[in-house]
């Protein structure tokens, strides 16, 4: 038996939600304006949770950047 056997999707095409979490982050600034940014959140579904088939939500970014001067 593999794990995906008893894994179901079942989410709507019309569930909205909201989450409500935490979040960090980080920026680099250069001098020369190059620009550098990392962050992550996490947050719990507030509303629909029990339409879908999760409760949470994971957010990961990075960005990469020229701030003009």
């Amino acid at each position: 038996m593999y794990a995906s056997d008893n894994v179901t999707f079942t989410e709507g095409k019309n569930v909205y939600d909201l989450a409500l979490g935490v979040g960090l982050g980080w920026k680099l600034a250069t001098k020369k304006g190059f620009v550098l940014e990392a962050n992550t959140s996490y947050g719990k579904l507030l509303f629909n949770a029990n339409k879908t088939d999760h409760d949470q939500v994971l957010k990961l970014g990075l960005n990469i950047g020229y701030r003009f001067k």
